[in-house]
């Protein structure tokens, strides 16, 4: 592992001595973030100011400093620098008007499209099957409408670094299915012993499987519909309301010069949109209060190893045969940690489902 870094202008300006440890956290559906802690020495800290960026040979991003920390116990100086995924930086940009989406990935790269506004960097096309969704997103950041919109999609997303270029390019990914087929490695599991530390929660205690959605309007002109999610009668009728007037009817176009100077018009969505995106608002909230499992383990690099039997974002299979489960896990964060020691991978799962029930 090397880390290199860069200026401002994406131009390598040297490489970091005597670390102590590097932190490089990656997030699937999120901006990840970087702890490096080294010598203080004269180099370093003229390299290691904000703005400037780190990159290790190890990762496919870059990260942004910006903090940095001095310890000296007049023995010893000590610097620690905090850094920030590239992908941080649409938390700079707004979401000026209405972004109707109709499809993930397209819905992302449109919401970077439309809002870069002189940010570096360029959208590469997603190759996938792209994920259909029927929402807006309006104001807020753009990085607050990219986790949306990939935390309702399963999609994933980063800036990838082009190390011949300094270059940046916003990808959307799909994590690899790799509980089954030509994809599977291999997996985690108790009767292997490359999973610890093992803690199962199971529950519905927030369980809901039918949304009331309100729109605009008030009494019995208020606009409702419902969105009904495998919904039984009696008990096993869980609905939820959804108040959702902030979905109104008109919407805002921008239209930029190009300048920088933007100029709004006004749309309308007609009845059939409009319940659309009403339904979109209901699936959203309904996917957020879906029946829990929760798996916190230690995944272990004995039989699969990360960066070659599973990435992040890939679904990985977990065979709990203490507990009787066998259960696939998305794979949403990833820290690497390394140390004179040598390098540790530690990976956090989400989104599990099971697969079968196993005879213990």
């Amino acid at each position: 592992m090397t880390l290199y870094v860069y200026d401002a202008s994406l131009q390598r300006i040297g490489l970091v001595e005597d670390i102590d440890s590097l932190q490089w956290l990656a997030k699937y559906q999120d901006a990840g973030e970087v702890k490096l802690v080294c010598a203080a020495t004269n180099k370093n800290l003229s390299l290691l100011v904000d703005g400037n960026r780190l990159y290790c040979t190890d990762q496919p991003e870059s990260a942004i400093i910006r903090e940095r920390t001095v310890s000296d116990d007049g023995k010893t100086a000590t610097l620690t620098v905090r850094a920030l995924f590239s992908a941080a930086r649409w938390n700079d940009r707004v979401v000026q008007a209405t972004e109707n989406i109709t499809a993930a990935a397209a819905g992302m790269l449109a919401l970077a499209d439309h809002n870069r506004r002189g940010l570096p960097g360029t959208s590469q096309t997603y190759s996938g099957t792209d994920i259909p969704l029927d929402t807006q997103i309006t104001w807020g950041s753009v990085l607050e409408g990219l986790r949306t919109l990939a935390e309702s999609s399963g999609l994933g997303f980063r800036e990838v670094f082009d190390v011949a270029t300094g270059g940046e390019q916003l990808q959307i990914y799909a994590g690899v299915d790799r509980t089954s087929g030509d994809k599977h490695r291999g997996y985690f599991g108790t009767d292997v012993d490359n999973i610890s530390d093992i803690e199962l929660t199971t529950g519905t205690p927030e369980w809901k499987n039918v949304a009331i959605v309100g729109g605009e309007g008030e009494g019995t002109a208020r606009v409702i519909v419902t969105v009904t999610l495998n919904a039984g009668s009696g008990d096993d009728r869980r609905e939820l309301w959804v108040d959702a007037k902030d979905l109104t009817r008109t919407y805002q176009i921008a239209q930029d010069d190009g300048k920088g100077n933007i100029t709004y018009t006004q749309a309308t969505y007609t009845d059939e949109e409009y319940a659309a995106q009403l339904r979109g608002r209901g699936l959203e909230k309904l996917a957020e209060a879906m029946p829990t499992m929760d798996v916190s383990a230690q995944l272990g690099q004995g039989l699969m190893v990360y960066g070659k039997d599973y990435a992040l974002g890939d679904i990985v299979p977990l065979r709990l045969f203490r507990y009787g489960v066998s259960v696939a896990a998305r794979v949403t964060k990833v820290t690497t940690v390394y140390e004179s020691t040598g390098k540790t991978v530690t990976a956090t799962l989400s989104d599990y489902k099971i697969m079968e029930v196993l005879k213990q």
